[in-house]
């Protein structure tokens, strides 16, 4: 992988004097490009070097996807004379990544793992609901909200979320129709003294921030969150994204990226401000 980035830049304009080439994570490979020449010489030169090195077999296009942002281009890509299938999602590390940036698949697909747990994991012999609600916090939530330090949370995506947590949280004191419980007394009598979904969501989001502006400048992390992509947005209103979104909180707080990296390289400071934070967020939806 040196060898095949090391040739010459072909990935993406990063910083002012580097190139995003790839991204490695034990044995997934993301190989970032710009341009369908430079897609096709790069994939050429992977397979190439990769025999030079003993790597004898053939790449596994099967689990190779190729995603193309903001272009027109239908040129086919190939690694050993077959073709690499296109597509505008795929899973990357559990999450789904989608080609417009958007979380709604990403969320769904979550929610379906999240319902298979706590499918699984029901037991019909059990009576007592505290069990059953441990459980629901610790490995149903835990999967539920994987990766969403990312997300870019809307109305529709927060809605979701909300319906899926009260659908399990009638189950497991078995409070079903006919018999009816406002939102308010079922989480004041399963969830109590946990946050909401959105407030987890805000908070884990947060908490993110702050380990990622510890880090040093020029590690990608840090670099990715203030990094613009180059070229230009078409006409009309902005897209929302999930740095606008933390850009309106921080305003709200009257914060500045400075001062977010003033705050977060004091620990307790920063957990301190996370909390107070979420806290002002639950007490608006209240």
């Amino acid at each position: 992988m040196k060898i095949t980035t090391s040739q010459t830049s072909r990935g993406i304009s990063w910083t002012f004097q580097q190139s995003l080439e790839d991204l490695i994570f034990a044995d997934d490979i993301a190989l970032l490009l710009q341009g369908y020449k430079n897609i096709q010489s790069k994939t050429d030169d992977l397979v190439k070097y990769g025999r030079q090195i003993g790597l004898t077999g053939k790449m596994n296009v099967n689990k190779t996807k190729l995603m193309k942002i903001n272009t027109k281009i239908d040129k086919e890509v190939t690694a050993n004379n077959n073709r690499i299938e296109e597509g505008d999602n795929f899973i990357y590390l559990g999450n789904k990544i989608t080609a417009n940036g958007d979380s709604t698949m990403d969320v769904e697909n979550r929610i379906s793992k999240a319902r298979d747990i706590f499918e699984t994991s029901e037991n019909p012999q059990l009576s007592d609901p505290k069990p059953k609600l441990r459980i629901f916090k610790t490995n149903v939530i835990g999967v539920l909200l994987y990766g969403s330090e990312s997300w870019k949370v809307t109305k529709n995506i927060s809605q979701k979320l909300d319906t899926f947590q009260t659908r399990c949280l009638h189950r497991i004191p078995k409070i079903f129709w006919p018999n009816k419980i406002t939102n308010e007394e079922l989480y004041e009598r399963t969830l109590r003294n946990t946050a909401a979904i959105s407030d987890q969501i805000k908070e884990r989001q947060w908490k993110w921030i702050g380990h990622v502006m510890r880090l040093k400048p020029s590690k990608i992390p840090r670099v990715a969150l203030r990094w613009t992509p180059p070229g230009k947005r078409n006409r009309g209103r902005p897209k929302e994204t999930w740095r606008r979104s933390v850009e309106k909180e921080m305003n709200d707080q009257v914060w500045t990226w400075g001062t977010v990296q003033t705050m977060a390289a004091d620990r307790q400071r920063w957990r301190s401000s996370v909390q107070a934070l979420c806290s002002q967020n639950t007490k608006r939806n209240k």
